[in-house]
Formats: C-alpha cells, sequence, structure tokens
C-alpha cells in the first residue's frame, strides 16, 4: 500500500503470537518458524512511518476500519493537515487561564465578567481533568444533567452552558482548524447542547396596597432601592450603580454597556419618583455620585 510523503513499512496487519514466545505482524494464517501456527488477535492495526516517526496503532476488529483509518492518514498528510496525536491539547487551567484574561481585557460588562468568573469557579473541579478538546456534546450534557439532578435553576444550568460555548468558541478563533482539528470538532459538536427552557414570565404585579405595606417594612435607604425597582423595573444591580449624573429632569439614562444588552437606555422619569429621590437627597445630604 502506497501513501504519498509517508516513508517505511506501512501495513495493515493482526498481531501473531507464537507458543515459543514470537511475536510477527502478519496479514493472514501462517506458521511460527518454530513450525507451530501463530494465534491471531482479534482487532487489526496499522503501521506508518511520518516525519521519521514510526507509528502502531490497534484500530478494529473490522479491517475495513484500518483501511479507512490509512485512507484518513493519507487525506491529511496531502492537505497538509495533523494527524491523529499530533494535536497539542489545551487542558481545563491553560483554556481557563486565557479565558479569564480575556474577559479582564476587553470591554465586557461587569456582571457579565463576575458570570464567567464565578461559573469558571463552580465547573473546575468537575472538568479540571479534561482537555478542552474533550468537551463534547456528551461529556457537557452529563454535567449538565448532574446540575439538573442537584436541583440547579434552569437560568443557572444557562450560565454554565453559555460559559463553556464562549471558551470553546473562543479558542477556535484563536486556534486554526488545521492545527487543532479535533477542538473545532468539539465546536461543532457542542452546538447539540441546547440551553434549558427558562420560564421567567411574571404571573402577578404587586397591588397598590402591597406596595405601600413594603414600603412601609423598608428602611429610610432600602426605601430608596424599592422604590425606585417598583416605579422603573430595573434590576437590583442597575439600581446601586445608579448616579445622580445619570438622573435628569424627566428621564434616567444609562449609556452602552450599563444594561444588560448593552445599548443605550432612557427611562422616563416618573413624577413621584422624581420627588422621593429628591426627598433623598436632600435627606442624606451626601454630594457623592452614587445615588
Amino acid at each position: 500500500m502506497n501513501i504519498s510523503k509517508i516513508g517505511g513499512q506501512v501495513m495493515i496487519f493482526k498481531w501473531g503470537k507464537c507458543t515459543c514466545g514470537k511475536k510477527f505482524m502478519v496479514s493472514k494464517p501462517r506458521k511460527c518458524s518454530c513450525g507451530s501456527t501463530l494465534t491471531l488477535s482479534d482487532e487489526w492495526s496499522v503501521r506508518y512511518t511520518h516525519k521519521a516517526k514510526t507509528v502502531v496503532k490497534t484500530i478494529s476488529t473490522r479491517k475495513r476500519d484500518a483501511e479507512d483509518y490509512l485512507a484518513n492518514i493519507r487525506v491529511n498528510v496531502r492537505a497538509g493537515g495533523l494527524l491523529p496525536g499530533e494535536e497539542k491539547d489545551i487542558t481545563w487551567e491553560e483554556a481557563d487561564k486565557a479565558f479569564r484574561e480575556w474577559f479582564d481585557m476587553n470591554t465586557i460588562r461587569l456582571n457579565t465578567k463576575k458570570m464567567y468568573a464565578s461559573c469558571l469557579n463552580n465547573m473546575s473541579d468537575y472538568f479540571r481533568d479534561y482537555t478542552l478538546q474533550e468537551l463534547d456534546a456528551a461529556v457537557v450534557g452529563k454535567y449538565i444533567q448532574q446540575l439538573v439532578a442537584e436541583g440547579k435553576a434552569p437560568a443557572t444550568v444557562n450560565r454554565y452552558l453559555s460559559t463553556i460555548k464562549r471558551m470553546i468558541s473562543l479558542h477556535c478563533q484563536w486556534n486554526s482548524a488545521s492545527k487543532t482539528p479535533r477542538l473545532h470538532l468539539a465546536n461543532q459538536d457542542m452546538d447539540k447542547v441546547k440551553p434549558l427552557p427558562e420560564n421567567n414570565i411574571k404571573t402577578r404585579f404587586l397591588t397598590e396596597c402591597e406596595a405601600r405595606t413594603l414600603l412601609l417594612s423598608c428602611n429610610q435607604m432600602l426605601k430608596v432601592i424599592v422604590t425606585v425597582a417598583l416605579y422603573t423595573g430595573l434590576r437590583l444591580r442597575n439600581i446601586l450603580d445608579l448616579t445622580w449624573d445619570q438622573i435628569g429632569k424627566d428621564t434616567i439614562t444609562f449609556e452602552a454597556g450599563e444594561m444588560k444588552g448593552g445599548e443605550h437606555f432612557t427611562l422616563p422619569l416618573h413624577p413621584q419618583l422624581s420627588l422621593e429621590l429628591k426627598r433623598w437627597k436632600l435627606a442624606s445630604g451626601s454630594l457623592s455620585k452614587h445615588v
């Protein structure tokens, strides 16, 4: 069998063992030099030499699988791609470090950075012995099932999943398919893992009486936070990060990157909320930037 650019002896064979202790590469039953008939292995193996390195690998019990394996070797050599075993594995530790460096240096919302960091911390014990190339749909799907069995909320599970997918896709951007074919195959396979359905539908709203009762149970500072939430529907993090500069006469303004959608956003300022914020500013006597 002739394979272009692959030198040395190229063959498909079975191991033949003799009772005298000798071992041979054979393609069919034969006798040993001592006269005994060789016992053949069940599996077919391949042997080839590439870049001065001889590779011997057991493939399958089917001869056709061994023939296909050598055919793929021939295609990869002619295309200048990597052969099996030549791709450098990316450990979880290496991938984790590179991913953290990426989101620390890029203009990503602070909440997103915190989410990525938290997910990486929680997943490290499970994936620390895996390489990035091994994180296919089967491995990650098993992890998702474990999280569900532990009672994790769908939104939490989906955050873990999005973190893994983002980390793999980034490494695919940084490493070409010709150099890391298994990594790119794992990235494609991850498309099979779908996010869990989340029930984010609001089933009810506070009545006016319930809102008054809630406010009466708050201290002064908490009352301001709850009041802003009631009149705007903003997330807690956006309320805590709110500054007086964002509060105008009739609107509350958020610059690009401050909101979850990452876009410039303006809310109408309810007159009653405007009055409550003015009271808070006077009562607190604070000249700080944050509300």
